[in-house]
């Protein structure tokens, strides 16, 4: 498969995963993840697996982040080997109530792996960009 290709397929994932958080499905943003991918938020929080990623953005679709509406952009996409790459997105998040009202951005991390299913998110990384103390 070319690398165009390939990116192609990458920024699929990418705005499903964008299209699913607008939908509010916890369960259809995690069918991008493998079954035992990793996840780390923006606050440090792991969570493993499929289902555990899936239980948790369902939580914070019906309460922090509800009504929110997330955009994503890939920034970059490195091929570690031919079905392995880290991609970085520019994420921007914008709330329109509640604790995390406002408009929010950061920088994902994702390892994704293609397999004989296509390409999936087996590790993401969230980043809150904000501004260095000093």
């Amino acid at each position: 498969m070319e690398t165009q290709t390939k990116q192609e397929a990458i920024r699929a994932v990418v705005h499903g995963m964008v299209r699913a958080w607008n939908s509010g499905s916890g369960d259809e943003f995690a069918a991008w993840c493998e079954e035992d991918a990793d996840f780390v938020n923006i606050f440090g929080m792991h969570e493993r697996g499929r289902r555990a990623i899936a239980v948790g953005h369902d939580h914070i679709f019906r309460t922090v982040y509800a009504g929110s509406v997330m955009h994503y952009s890939v920034a970059g996409v490195r091929f570690l080997s031919g079905d392995v790459a880290l991609v970085h997105v520019r994420a921007r998040l914008q709330v329109p109530q509640g604790p995390m009202a406002g408009e929010m951005h950061s920088v994902p991390s994702m390892i994704m792996r293609r397999t004989e299913a296509g390409w999936s998110v087996a590790a993401f990384h969230n980043t809150l960009v904000g501004k260095p103390p000093v």
